[in-house]
């Protein structure tokens, strides 16, 4: 029997609503990468003398009063930039609630509630440093932003935000070796998965069988012996999978074939329990396809869909289009 080569996808867990949640950085994503915190200095030169000269005939009062402003809000970015520094340098960390308390000694006038990403967002300076209104938050701030006691329900309606952030204080035997992103989330749970490929120390298997490490150590050969474990879809039993796999369970679709072996294997609870905590309802292998293409549509406003087409497997199409055999993704997400 031909050995199979595939490349191990993250490890995704679904965590559940009414357990204790994580907190969760917000920050700015792309693809699977994190920008890290950026703190932006403003610095401005003033010429005295050209400014003499030319205030007289060239509108300059407006340009003087508008220099004045951005002094101003240049220094309170200063001021708060250093509480913000001290906070995450003593916490590692900064929380909206921290954030909040150092904004409000600058600002009369804060969003209510503090938003997650500060982009875009105005606020109206307090009166002993200028009284400036909309003045943007994020020249005070850009960073990551901590979350304490995020929930599924809120990020479930808010995910094309939540997709990607780094979720902190997860920790099982394996799951610590790894940093854990948001994946997706509905109302009930929300799907973390590993930020890296699974090292292949790592990999758990069933009744001692071995897996076989090729060139690195993320890639992995499924070996008769531990495919010969799974008899293909029919181990897949547990309603909570079916979900995820939900247009070829619907179609009563079936197989028995070394794919679908390979999927049982991913979907085995049983044996990536190693990377559970008390707080994860189960852990699997990789996301299904259909939770990919949900995740990946809520991230970018795509309509891609993955359809169920026999009792090998799937196809996917864009838009209502034709079916096809694979889709060469332009951006995000590695190519499927």
């Amino acid at each position: 029997m031909k050995k199979q080569e595939e490349r191990l996808n993250e490890s995704v867990l679904s965590v559940r609503n009414n357990k204790k949640e994580y907190r969760t950085y917000v920050q700015d994503y792309s693809g699977i990468t994190l920008i890290a915190l950026i703190i932006t200095i403003i610095v401005m030169l003033i010429l005295v003398g050209v400014t003499v000269n030319v205030a007289l005939d060239g509108g300059l009062f407006g340009k003087a009063r508008e220099g004045v402003r951005k002094t101003q809000i240049a220094e309170v970015a200063e001021l708060a930039q250093e509480e913000i520094v001290l906070e995450i340098a003593n916490n590692g960390d900064i929380t909206k609630e921290k954030l909040k308390n150092i904004l409000d000694r600058y600002f009369k006038e804060l969003p209510d509630p503090l938003p997650n990403n500060l982009e875009g967002a105005m606020g109206t300076l307090r009166d002993e440093y200028g009284g400036y209104t909309d003045v943007p938050l994020s020249d005070i701030y850009s960073g990551g932003i901590t979350t304490p006691g995020i929930k599924a329900a809120d990020v479930a309606s808010d995910l094309s935000n939540f997709i990607g952030k780094t979720v902190t204080g997860y920790t099982s035997e394996k799951a610590s070796n790894y940093q854990w992103q948001i994946f997706y989330a509905d109302s009930s749970n929300i799907y973390l998965i590993s930020s890296y490929f699974i090292n292949y120390s790592d990999i758990p298997t069933k009744d001692g069988k071995v897996l076989t490490k090729k060139s690195t150590d993320y890639i992995i050969d499924f070996s008769e012996e531990v495919l010969n474990l799974y008899n293909g879809s029919s181990d897949i039993t547990d309603s909570r999978l079916k979900t995820l796999n939900k247009d070829y369970f619907d179609k009563n679709f079936s197989s028995e074939d070394n794919n679908m072996k390979a999927v049982a294997y991913m979907l085995d609870t049983s044996i990536w329990n190693t990377f559970k905590d008390n707080n994860a309802d189960y852990v699997i292998g990789g996301p299904t396809v259909e939770l990919f293409f949900n995740s990946y549509n809520a991230k970018y406003g795509t309509k891609y869909e993955a359809q169920a087409y026999s009792n090998k497997g799937y196809k996917i199409r864009e838009n209502n289009g034709n079916l096809k055999d694979s889709f060469s993704l332009s951006e995000g997400y590695q190519r499927i």
